[in-house]
């Protein structure tokens, strides 16, 4: 489901991440602040100490010249400050006037603070750039690939691209953007010199004042304190401003063709901002600073792909050089960048043929608006239907009633009724048939599907529940083994909406579940004994007993132990608990997992190409199927189990197929069977059996269920 709300969710992401590295670049600054201060004020006191009287000195005492042994220490000083600035890359002006200083014969006591005092300044803002310029680039260069990731994970196919390099790096660094014509290089050494410049003013007013060091230092802090803020402000409207060039670079570069506006709404939005989002513009409009965020300093807006992924499976078969593939939900970004961005080996991955799937979601929307036409015309055929039926008791207005009758004059309702029975007999069951009969084609075009993996277990939770309406609670997995588990149930959400939406109820970790079971159990045993509380128990030995019937349900029929993963259909109470689950006994360490899961599969105990989350998902997705469907009850289901042995079962499928305790003896091979339908390119004949069987029950069910 790549809707507005997956782009907007996803491209927030990644400028909340831009953004999370300015806060380190800010945090840094802010020590470098902290630091220059601490040394100005040092350099203060210290010239108070040497030269003041009762801690006080004139304007006029400091103008005095230095004498022969302190000018000799300031030129020391100034050749360290000479030393230090070449080393850090100071500004050549700056330097200049160094050693023009080192060379002159008299200088006055204000001059050599003023010096120190710049110099730690320069030093300051030296850095600041430095860091500033390290930021940008690494915003630049991460936003551009980021983009590209997140753009080809949405879509679900992947080509190769090139990363922007250094010259264009260097290039998109150096444009000047806002009105006064000025990068930020220009802003930070700008900024520098105001910071000077108020420092030495408010160091000789001070003298003029007669102020203590202590108070002097006290102005100069809040001087800092101002210019903390605007570099702070600098850094945060800078990153917003580049992140917004690299992530243009990649629209152009991947064809998007309309981006939204996206801004951060809350009570910190300015009335400009919070108007603009939503706004949907072309390419050709973006323009950072004037169209797109930033607008203004501090700005926390960003953009999105304003994309129907359908046109960009089409786009991408049309414009890439070379093959497309399709991108493995469980694909991370580092894996995704040596694969599309540094030429790495595409081993594995499966080619994709974009058109076929376009045509594929374009004949699904088709058969959907079809379906959907012959219901409303149906609907107001009962309508008339109903109406022609009414009596003239059931008006009270004669205007009506003289209206009910002229209108009833001009219907025929044999021709209603009878297009009304073809409608049930035939048309709704062949069109609601037909449209579930493309959906399940979706099986066979592996990355077709909507989920893209998120980062935490809280957005996976969100995306169960926004999207699909299903409860979920991931709590003790790894976010791997989730986003696997996600990508299941997304791919078959799609192809059977109507088991996904209206049978699942919870999704999520086993214990998580049990824990619901629990509470329902303990609920409905607490009603019980206190209607027929024969021994006159008081509430709390009510609830001991309870509680002692709920745990004691839970260890006999929901009982983790070794399993994996478990599939659950329960009657009502436990309506909320009805769905699939892992366990976080295998699932808290994917890395684990993922080794066990490929041993199985060399040992046969899953069957072929069955060694991921996915499969797994899949395979519980089977119990419920079966379930559903009544899989199991089909003649030709059961005599693919019973005319085989053990062995022969484990060589064609499984041994986990055989090997089961479930009072329904097909149903382990019939989720085996599925979860190889769906995972492996070439089911073999029992897998495909089972597969084949379940889509003509799906089929069959959608003829009688419109």
């Amino acid at each position: 489901m790549r809707n507005a709300d997956y782009w907007r969710g996803r491209f927030s992401i990644l400028e909340d991440s831009a953004h999370r590295e300015a806060q380190k670049t800010i945090q840094g600054m802010e020590e470098l602040y902290l630091d220059a201060q601490r040394s100005v004020q040092k350099e203060i006191e210290s010239w108070y100490a040497r030269f003041a009287v009762n801690n006080q000195i004139s304007l006029t005492d400091a103008r005095k010249w230095l004498t022969a042994g302190q000018l000799e220490e300031f030129h020391w000083s100034v050749e360290q400050y000479i030393k230090i600035g070449e080393q850090a890359g100071l500004d050549a002006a700056w330097l200049k006037k160094l050693e023009n200083a080192s060379a002159r014969f008299h200088i006055s006591r204000l001059e050599a603070v003023q010096t120190g005092i710049q110099q730690q300044l320069e030093l300051l803002y030296g850095n600041q750039v430095d860091s500033l310029d390290a930021l940008l680039k690494k915003v630049v260069g991460n936003g551009y690939t980021h983009t590209a990731f997140e753009v080809q994970k949405g879509v679900g196919l992947g080509w190769d691209i090139t990363g922007l390099d250094q010259k264009k790096l260097e290039t998109l660094l150096s444009k000047p953007w806002t009105t006064d014509g000025r990068t930020f290089r220009d802003r930070c050494w700008l900024n520098k010199n105001d910071l000077v410049g108020s420092v030495s003013k408010s160091l000789t007013q001070g003298l003029l004042r007669g102020d203590s060091p202590a108070k002097i230092t006290t102005v100069i802090q809040k001087q800092f304190g101002v210019h903390r803020y605007k570099a702070g402000r600098l850094v945060n409207t800078e990153t917003t401003y580049f992140n917004a060039v690299a992530t243009k670079e990649c629209y152009k570069d991947l064809d998007v063709e309309m981006v939204e506006i996206i801004e951060t709404l809350d009570s910190h939005t300015c009335s400009i901002c919070g108007g603009l989002d939503g706004t949907v513009i072309p390419i050709s409009q973006y323009e950072p600073g004037v169209t797109v965020p930033p607008f203004h300093p501090n700005c926390r807006g960003t953009t999105a792909p304003a994309i129907d992924p359908k046109y960009a499976g089409e786009r991408a078969a049309r414009n890439a050089d070379g093959d497309v593939y399709y991108v493995p939900a469980n694909m991370k970004y580092a894996d995704w960048v040596q694969t599309f961005v540094n030429g790495g080996s595409k081993a594995g991955l499966t080619v994709a043929k974009a058109v076929d799937i376009m045509k594929l979601r374009e004949t699904i929307k088709a058969k959907e608006q079809h379906f959907s036409d012959l219901k409303a015309e149906y609907a107001s055929l009962e309508e008339t239907n109903q109406r022609y039926y009414l009596s003239s008791s059931d008006f009270d207005d004669p205007n009506e009633k003289a209206e009910w009758r002229k209108w009833r004059k001009t219907v025929d309702i044999n021709q209603v009724q009878a297009r009304m029975s073809e409608l049930r007999m035939k048309d709704l069951p062949l069109a609601n048939a037909d449209l579930a009969e493309a959906r399940f084609q979706l099986l066979k075009a592996p990355g077709a599907s909507g989920y893209t993996p998120v980062s935490t277990l809280k957005e996976a939770e969100a995306y169960c529940k926004s999207v699909l309406g299903i409860n979920a609670d991931f709590k003790g997995l790894s976010i791997e083994s989730v986003n696997g588990w996600n990508q299941g149930l997304s791919d078959m959400q799609e192809v059977f909406p109507d088991l996904v939406r209206k049978r699942f109820n919870f999704v999520g970790e086993s214990h998580q579940r049990n824990a619901i079971a629990k509470q329902i159990e303990f609920q409905r045993q607490l009603d019980w004994i206190k209607q027929n509380n024969v021994y006159n128990w008081t509430d709390a030995q009510c609830e001991e007993w309870a509680k002692k019937k709920a745990n004691s349900f839970v260890r006999k029929y929901l009982s983790v132990g070794n399993e994996m993963a478990s599939s659950w259909s329960p009657r009502p109470p436990f309506d909320p608990c009805r769905g699939i689950c892992l366990n976080r006994g295998f699932y808290a360490d994917f890395e684990s997992a993922s080794k066990s899961m490929i041993r199985q599969v060399e040992i046969k105990w899953h069957p072929d190409s069955c060694s991921t989350v996915k499969s797994v998902f899949d395979h519980e997705f089977g119990h419920q199927l079966d379930d559903w469907l009544g899989v199991g009850k089909q003649k030709n289901i059961q005599a693919l189990f019973d005319s085989r042995t053990r062995d022969q079962i484990k060589d064609e499928l499984s041994e986990y197929a055989w090997n089961n305790h479930n009072s329904n003896r097909y149903s382990e091979m019939i989720a085996e069977g599925w979860s190889e339908y769906c995972n492996n390119p070439n089911p073999r004949p029992m897998a495909m059996e089972i597969g084949e069987t379940i889509e003509r029950l799906y089929v069959e069910w959608a003829k009688t269920n419109f």
